[in-house]
């Protein structure tokens, strides 16, 4: 099969449709198989690691409680049997913690929007003339579909880290892929295949309106249409959907509570066979593309269109589907994207290879034979509609506790770092426990996202990004206000230098936290059937474990997006009421961020503590390496 898919890329790049050479030597899944399984960690240095983590948000008193919770904790016969049985498990499976993970997202059951959702802008698709949406969409849906026919043939190329290879798994999942709720726990429908494995869907799902569509990609023999056939499509679409907008659309019901959901959704589709057939239609299809009739004043736009990503009309998400591309009446581009089925960086590595491959000019459709678009018309019952108010009722409620604003430092960016020879994230993450410093006069748990994508379905690692070398440096400059050190440069180098190592441990799965939600997963399966059942170990119960982060308790969760500088950049909700999210890429020349929290905290200050993330990266300038000396 490899043979066949060889020749066909070597007919692409003599056609010109390529030209990506290392397409020759590694089609995108051939090395799944290769990658090294997921290890579980050693015991002993995961619980030196925990107590590290949590001693600097404890006193006396709760350091010697914490102590003795661990000293039990590695003594218990349960904990150790648990262990040994993870071990087991990580030689019977290439991934021991897949099933679990992916259970930590389907079970939850709040709303998918706005509180679990990825939302991004995407700044290349800057506002257009009226009448450029339809035109915009086409070309999002004609380089959208490139890439998923590019994943179908394994010509993607596959990401590498220093020359190793990553798990691509997320990409085998990213497209025709939708999260079907069930009452207790949801489940993933994943209907794309690979050419070689067989056929799978191959239309858009669209919104216009409040009315559902599929748009096809493909012709007859498969090939792919051009974006004028596209637009031919979307002219269909938009021009009956605007004629009379959905008093009661669907989407919207996507946006309630799962096990809610999920009753309605049984409910719906046993209302006509239609109903049955279109419901699957729309969850198969390869994304979700939405045709909004939002028109954005310049005045803070980035604020607005990052608050709209995720909270701002549930009509127009398919909040079940991988991601959801809303394309604005101006032609401004947003997204949300469903964080169980992958991370952030799949949909928005796609999303910005298709803004990337927009035309430079604008240009007039030609008028070419194209497929008719399907509408996808759904039987709706006074139930439903009652339902559909309620779910938009609910959600508003919900998007307007949403606060989130942008912030950019030009203090510094890749350029600058790549000259110091220092990583960015690692300032980066400085800069935020400084400003969580000054801005309540504490430290902050804090939660980094590391990538575990060398190993097998590798998803990611906490970083626990607050340490003591940081809290010693923070403190210190807090304090003595704007005096610059001798201490405080060695001080920055400890925090720099413990940050680094954290990380390259976690990217090896050598942190703390998967590790021990293996052991905690393990011995509630010991625990079925058992009574009286048994007792959770007093670690998990323990002061530390929440003050520290533990069970979702970071009061600043944050990820790192990436390099592109005129790409797409977002954000999730905070992790808890009175915390922060923060996420952020490294521009060439300057630090994009986003930041959010909860209208409703009494704790946080969003305003405050933006403007306190600025001074931070200023106030570290003068600790920063001179240029040609290495940290």
């Amino acid at each position: 099969m490899y043979c066949v898919l060889l020749l066909r890329t070597l007919r692409q790049i003599i056609r010109g449709e390529t030209t990506r050479v290392q397409l020759l030597i590694t089609m995108t899944f051939q090395q799944q198989n290769s990658l090294p399984s997921l290890p579980v960690p050693d015991l002993d240095e995961t619980l030196r690691a925990y107590y590290k983590s949590v001693e600097i948000f404890l006193n006396e008193e709760q350091r010697k409680k914490t102590k003795l919770a661990i000293r039990k904790y590695r003594n218990s016969k349960h904990v150790n049997d648990a262990n040994l049985a993870l071990k087991r498990r990580a030689s019977e499976r290439r991934n021991w913690l897949e099933e679990w993970w992916y259970d930590g997202y389907l079970e939850i059951r709040a709303p998918l929007v706005p509180f679990l959702s990825i939302g991004a802008i995407h700044p290349r698709a800057q506002p257009m003339p009226d009448g450029f949406q339809l035109l915009r969409a086409a070309e999002v849906i004609y380089q959208m579909a490139t890439i998923w026919l590019s994943l179908r043939r394994e010509t993607y190329p596959v990401t590498k880290s220093r020359g190793v290879p990553w798990d691509m798994n997320q990409y085998y999942v990213l497209f025709n892929s939708n999260r079907i709720p069930q009452r207790r726990k949801d489940v993933l429908y994943r209907p794309f295949r690979l050419e070689r494995e067989g056929k799978c869907p191959s239309h858009v799902t669209v919104i216009s309106a409040g009315h559902l569509w599929a748009v096809e990609t493909l012709d007859e023999s498969g090939q792919l249409l051009s974006p004028d056939a596209i637009y031919q499509q979307l002219a269909t679409v938009h021009r009956i959907s605007q004629e009379t907008p959905h008093s009661y659309p669907l989407p919207s019901l996507t946006a309630g509570n799962r096990d809610h959901w999920a009753d309605l959704r049984n409910h719906v589709m046993s209302i006509s066979k239609q109903n049955s057939q279109n419901m699957v239609k729309v969850e198969e299809g390869i994304f979700c593309l939405s045709l909004t009739n939002r028109v954005w004043s310049d005045e803070d736009v980035d604020n607005q269109l990052l608050h709209y990503c995720i909270a701002g009309d549930s009509a127009m998400n398919w909040a079940d589907k991988t991601f959801t591309i809303h394309i604005h009446k101006d032609s401004r581009m947003t997204s949300q994207s469903d964080h169980s089925n992958t991370d952030a960086i799949a949909p928005l590595d796609v999303m910005n290879i298709t803004t990337k491959n927009f035309k430079d000019t604008i240009w007039v459709p030609k008028n070419v034979p194209s497929p008719k678009p399907e509408y996808l018309s759904f039987d709706v019952d006074d139930k439903t509609k009652k339902a559909i108010v309620h779910c938009q009722k609910k959600f508003q409620e919900a998007a307007d506790t949403i606060k989130v604003t942008k912030i950019v430092s030009k203090s510094y960016g890749n350029d600058h770092f790549r000259s110091l020879k220092i990583y960015g994230d690692t300032v980066v993450q400085m800069a935020l426990q400084l400003a969580f410093k000054k801005s309540h006069g504490m430290i902050a748990p804090a939660y980094e996202t590391a990538s575990t994508r060398k190993f097998f379905h590798g998803r990611t690692e906490t970083v626990r990004a607050c340490t003591s070398e940081l809290k010693e440096l923070v403190e210190d400059i807090v304090t003595k206000n704007n005096t610059v050190s001798d201490c405080q440069i060695k001080l920055f180098k400890k925090a720099y230098d413990a940050h680094n190592v954290l990380m390259s441990r976690a990217m090896e799965q050598q942190g703390i936290d998967r590790h021990l939600l293996g052991i905690r997963k393990t011995i509630e399966e010991f625990g079925k059937g058992c009574s009286p059942q048994l007792a959770e170990p007093e670690l998990y119960t323990d002061s530390a474990w929440k003050l520290s982060g533990g069970d979702g308790n970071f009061k600043l969760s944050t990820s790192f997006v990436g390099y592109d500088s005129t790409g797409a950049f977002g954000y999730v909700a905070a992790m808890v009421l009175d915390g922060y999210g923060v996420f952020y890429k490294i521009n060439k020349r300057s630090i994009t961020l986003v930041a959010t929290s909860y209208k409703q905290s009494g704790f946080t200050n969003l305003e405050k503590f933006a403007k306190n993330v600025q001074w931070a990266f200023e106030r570290y300038a003068p600790l920063l390496p001179h240029p040609n000396s290495r940290i």
